[in-house]
């Protein structure tokens, strides 16, 4: 449910189905041709974020670097811009972000940072060592003072580029998404329904809070323990991802988009079918879900109102059916997701039962 495309994880070794979709030779080397990144030492390819916007990590004599194809967009130079424009607002209070690369030449950078290869576009980042964010208190808690540093960097941020703003996609056609295909074991098709029929409770419960134009600011907009980093060693450093993503919404949903990966995180994600029955502690998720509330209140000034805290249990909700919808269209079929979609289920029951208790972590105690 991650969509990373920073790179400054530690690399996965692609399956051989992962390298039908890597940067050919002949696209590296035009890359490298228009860039100045010393000797290169090493070239290999990476499985991270999407599979149809492949990376090869490069390791050379002036450090470490991403090189990936970009998925072709209408909004690609606009996307690019809005990273650049928020990136650097992001560095210039402290957080680490991944550089986009340059250029050498300037006849090269009529499209920014793009680069143009035939009728492809490519991007080079530097890679930044940093390891996953887990889901524990300690890691929760280090993602909640991200996150309110985050929203304090962006808070008074006005960009020159038009950004789109947050709002839930409508409720008919969500729940279209998540109707059951035809021929399913009973078990996984009443997992879809019971899904869909939180994702409706938790959308009109939110229509009702009328949240969308409440306490509104730039906001990261896919924050969650995939695109929030650690450098580690003793002076652990937050490095932030995917800040394309950014959208002008309450801040309030980024962080129950954290909240919700976490618990998601913090729940078994084996897809063996002894795991599908098993249940996992149900007091993991909400521990890191309570440290991510507790740290961010004592990093930020900001303050929720009573109509936003009630929120966050249902933004939890809302968040994980729309990605069970966009992650199981035409692939209801696919174990993953069958198994996948047994652990969303489980947690967002377990989210519903502890909806009061969520919305008490959402208003600070001070």
């Amino acid at each position: 449910m991650d969509r990373s495309h920073g790179g400054s994880r530690p690399p996965p070794t692609p399956s051989s189905g992962d390298l039908a979709q890597t940067v050919a030779p002949g696209e590296l080397a035009a890359v490298l041709a228009r860039v100045d990144l010393g000797e290169v030492l090493l070239v290999s390819p990476v499985a991270l974020g999407r599979p149809d916007s492949p990376k090869s990590l490069l390791r050379t004599a002036r450090g470490l670097f991403l090189v990936r194809r970009l998925v072709p967009r209408a909004d690609l130079a606009q996307r690019t811009a809005v990273n650049l424009a928020v990136s650097q607002r992001l560095r210039d209070a402290g957080l680490r972000v991944p550089r986009v690369i340059e250029p050498i030449r300037s006849s090269d950078r009529e499209a920014g940072p793009l680069i143009a290869v035939g009728d492809r576009w490519f991007e080079v980042r530097e890679f930044i060592p940093a390891r996953a964010c887990e889901p524990t208190p300690a890691d929760a808690a280090r993602l909640g003072e991200a996150a309110a540093r985050v929203h304090a960097a962006l808070a008074k941020f006005t960009l020159k580029h038009p950004v789109a703003t947050w709002k839930l996609p409508p409720a008919d056609s969500l729940r279209a998404r998540l109707v059951p295909a035809p021929g399913l074991e009973r078990a996984v098709a009443a997992n879809f329904a019971r899904i869909a029929d939180l994702a409706s409770l938790a959308a009109g419960t939110l229509d009702s809070l009328a949240i969308a134009d409440s306490d509104v600011q730039l906001i990261h907009a896919d924050l969650h323990p995939g695109n929030v980093v650690f450098t580690g060693g003793a002076a652990e450093e937050p490095v932030i991802l995917d800040v394309e993503s950014v959208l002008y919404g309450p801040p309030i949903a980024d962080l129950a988009s954290a909240a919700l990966h976490l618990w998601l995180r913090a729940s078994p994600t084996d897809n063996h079918p002894a795991f599908i029955s098993a249940s996992p502690p149900r007091s993991a998720g909400f521990d890191a879900t309570a440290a991510l509330f507790n740290w961010y209140h004592s990093r930020s000034e900001r303050g929720f109102s009573p109509s936003l805290a009630r929120s966050a249990p249902w933004l939890m909700i809302h968040a994980a059916a729309c990605e069970i919808a966009d992650a199981s269209v035409h692939r209801h079929g696919s174990p993953t997701i069958q198994g996948l979609v047994a652990v969303v289920r489980r947690v967002l029951d377990d989210v519903l039962d502890r909806a009061g208790a969520i919305s008490a972590l959402a208003r600070p105690s001070r």
